[in-house]
């Protein structure tokens, strides 16, 4: 996953090795945040499956799981409307970037080596009583400047991070059974 602030473009490249499920996506996140030192404002995706479970006329089903993290950690959701890629080319060039400059062509040995290749491994200063450098580049001016004050300290709950316990959903046949661990049982008819 790509992360990258409006203003200045700054970047986060969040990895994962095994494909995305609602934890990683959480743990990306908290992953980007932890590196910017805060928390953004409000926040617009693809319409991933991970994110927008369903949308009807701009009315947006989300994934309860991270709705509920996001809601807690205090910044808005918004989705760029479906097969739109003029409303994400920030992150779009970001993504063709990383593909094409850290990853296209390269064989790596391991994880580690992927990880130090996308990833310079700095951080941004810290935040207190920090000026940029007079030959910063530019965009570390900018964020300085200007985006470095409106985020938000990061108050994320440990309990929002951690993996909610398994449920399993069953369908009752038309006797009104489910079927749980090869046993039946009954259950109560609306």
């Amino acid at each position: 996953m790509l992360f990258v602030l409006s203003g200045s473009r700054l970047m986060y490249v969040g990895l994962s090795f095994q494909p995305l499920d609602t934890e990683t996506f959480i743990q990306l996140h908290e992953e980007a945040f932890r590196y910017l030192r805060g928390i953004i404002k409000e926040s617009i995706y693809d319409q991933t499956k991970l994110l927008v479970i369903d949308e009807q006329y701009r009315e947006l089903n989300l994934n309860q799981r991270f709705h509920r993290c996001a809601t807690s950690a205090g910044y808005c959701i918004h989705a760029c409307v479906g097969y739109g890629p003029v409303s994400k080319g920030k992150v779009e060039a970001g993504i063709k970037n990383v593909k094409q400059d850290a990853l296209y062509g390269g064989s790596f040995a391991d994880k580690v080596v992927v990880c130090a290749t996308c990833t310079t491994g700095l951080r941004p200063p810290p935040m207190l009583a920090y000026t940029a450098p007079l030959n910063a580049p530019p965009w570390q001016q900018h964020f300085d400047t200007d985006e470095r004050a409106q985020l938000r300290p990061r108050l994320m709950p440990d309990s929002l991070l951690r993996k909610p316990p398994a449920t399993d959903t069953r369908r009752a046949a038309k006797t009104g059974l489910i079927t749980w661990k090869a046993n039946k049982y009954s259950i109560p008819m609306p």
